[in-house]
This record gives C-alpha cells, structure tokens and sequence, in this order.
C-alpha cells in the first residue's frame, strides 16, 4: 500500500533576470507502507529540493532587511533594475541597507526568484500542492516530519532542546504541559539522551553533532509520524556517530512502523536501510529498483560509475572515478544530461531525453542503451 507518492513533479525557478532553470524534471517516486525508499545521487542533483518541495518549504524570494531612504528610492525608481514589488523595511541603519543592496546585485540573476512547482505530491491520496497553509500545517509536523541536516544549526539557538522537542505535539495536540514535558524526557531517552530531565532545559550549542541529531530524531518522532524525510541525517557525523544513529533509526521505524524517505549520497547506509532506490542525476531519476536488484546489477552508465567509484572490502579493483562534473543549471544541455560524461552515448543521446522505463520486475532506467 502506497503512503507517498510524486507524480510528474518538476521544479523550475525565475530569476530576476528572467532566466529559467530547471531544477527537478518529471520526478515519479513512490513509497509503500513501513518502507524506506532511498534517494541516492551527487551533491547538487536536486534531492533536498525533491523533499523541500515536496511539503512546500522551498525559500521565499529574498528580501531587503532595514535599506534606508536612498536604498528605498533607487527601488521606486528602479534605478539599479530592481523589482518594484520586493519586500521593504524602511527604517534602521544605513550599513544594513548597504549590505543587503550589495547582497541582492550580487546574487541577481542566480538566486531563486521565484519557484515553481509542478505536478503531484500524494500522502494518503491527498495532493499536498493543492491543500491550503492551514490544511498543509495540520500534516507537517504531526503526519509527516522532516530531520534535517546540520541538526544544532537548524535548531533555534536560545530555545531549550526540550521547548523545541515538544513543540510538535504543543501545536497539534492538546498536551498538559506536566504531561508534555514527561513525553519529551521519554523521547530524549529514547534516542540515548544522557540524563534528559537534566538536560532538558540545555540550548543546542551544549550538545554534540551526534546529540543534535539523536534530538533531531526526537523532536520528527514525538507526533507519531506516518512518514519520516531524512536529509542526509549522518553527513555532518564522524564515522563510529553515523553507525550509531543508524542503528537508532532502524529500530524507531520498526517501532512505530514508519514509512521513511531516505535522501543521502552514501551507498553503504542505503544498502543497510533501504528497500527500494532511486538515483538522481541533474534533476532526473535515471534509475530506480529494490535496492538488491540496483546494487547487484546496476544498469546506467551512472549507476555503474557511481558503484566503481567506491571502495568494496570485498575486491582489489581500483576505484573508477566518473570523467567530468555534474552539469550546470544555469548552462542546460540538450538529450541526456548524463551523455557528456557517459562512454556508451549514441547519436540519439544528445538530442532525445530517455524516459524512465521498467526493463525488468521491480528495475527502471531511463537509458537508450536497453530498448
């Protein structure tokens, strides 16, 4: 039974110089029931903007912070191209203003003017894109839950790790607050916590990584969550932390039988706790398949380069690095995006797309080389 699913998603941004680029194509991914569909692919490939755009948390177009009169000005009269419409704060200092003025020229033209975002994004037969904020809020926090990455630094600095750990069932339950601050030590011990009462009232920076993360796993648990959307929950931990909130993990999905989003670029953690995968490259899926069927038998050229760029225990081969880099957005290229780099490119390559086909059970690939 299909929890989650995206249909056709695509994401697109404007920018303020009226450039489009395309971030997410045609994305189709679904999850089962107590499953942990894994999203693998390099930095850059668009995988935290698939889940960003997912529960509709893109950011905002950027904004100025406090520009004083002459800032306020040049924008009215659009004196230096800027958007009439753009947010505005007209008081406070003048260095502010030169700052953020010199921020907004610089990133001009670069940075996500304005999102958009096409297609489905089903959880329980309900399109998350169509719902309103109000609808969408009671489903955030409470049926689905995100862990992001770079815990402590996602947390609020000057609230207590516990405030921040109950604020989802604060918001979408009716909790006591004896009762809510005794769920929050429960949970906190959960995840191997050392002495949560005490620590209760602790703020992030008296945490380690690997506390923040175990936290971090708390607070997306304590509502209960159907689904879990994990953003490279082990990057930013050493090797012996990793294991060990990957275990943690493991047992908290059997416990509360979560379906489970696992957005990483370490094979080693997707073999260990994923059941299906797909692989990301520039924006598309160009592979996807239980996770025994891609790893024993990876079929796109991508796929293969990605596993031979790995170091096995079990073999002597050299590492293989893939030639060239990821494709750039903002210089699109035409056919597969993967044909610069690829050694199998036939002439159709560069000028048709591959779609995502089923080439054998529970195994797709968007690649000519197979029909």
């Amino acid at each position: 039974m299909e929890i989650f699913s995206i249909k056709n998603l695509s994401v697109d941004f404007f920018s303020e110089v009226g450039s489009k680029l395309k971030i997410l194509q045609d994305i189709n991914l679904n999850i089962e029931k107590g499953k942990t569909h894994a999203l693998m692919g390099e930095s850059g490939s668009g995988k935290s903007v698939l889940a960003l755009a997912s529960l509709r948390l893109l950011p905002p177009m950027p904004s100025f912070s406090n520009p004083s009169k002459e800032v306020v000005q040049e924008i009215i009269t659009n004196e230096v191209g800027l958007p009439k419409n753009i947010f505005i704060k007209t008081k406070d200092k003048r260095r502010s203003a030169i700052t953020s003025l010199f921020t907004y020229k610089t990133l001009a033209g670069n940075y996500p003017y304005e999102w958009e975002v096409k297609g489905e994004v089903l959880f329980e037969d309900v399109d998350l894109l169509k719902l309103t904020d109000d609808e969408l809020s009671q489903i955030r926090g409470k049926k689905i839950s995100f862990i992001w990455q770079n815990p402590v630094e996602a947390m609020n600095p000057v609230m207590s790790i516990g405030k921040q750990t109950g604020e989802p069932l604060e918001i979408h339950d009716e909790v006591s607050h004896k009762r809510l601050k005794s769920l929050v030590v429960d949970f906190l011990g959960k995840v191997d916590i050392y002495e949560p009462k005490k620590r209760y009232t602790n703020i992030p920076k008296e945490f380690s990584k690997g506390e923040g993360q175990r936290i971090m796993i708390s607070m997306a648990l304590i509502a209960n969550p159907s689904l879990l959307i994990a953003d490279e929950p082990l990057a930013s931990l050493d090797v012996t932390v990793q294991r060990r909130v990957m275990e943690l993990l493991k047992v908290l999905k059997k416990e509360f039988n979560l379906s489970l989003l696992l957005i990483t670029h370490n094979l080693g953690v997707i073999a260990e706790m994923a059941d299906v995968v797909s692989v990301l490259y520039a924006g598309r899926i160009v592979e996807t398949g239980t996770v025994q069927n891609v790893y024993k038998r990876p079929l796109h050229p991508y796929t293969r380069g990605l596993m031979s760029a790995i170091a096995w225990l079990n073999t002597e081969e050299e590492l293989k690095p893939i030639p060239g880099e990821l494709p750039d957005p903002l210089t699109p290229i035409s056919g597969c995006a993967f044909h610069p780099r690829c050694s199998l490119v036939q002439e159709k390559c560069y000028t048709q797309v591959p779609e995502l086909r089923e080439v054998r059970y529970n195994h797709s690939i968007a690649c000519f080389q197979y029909w």
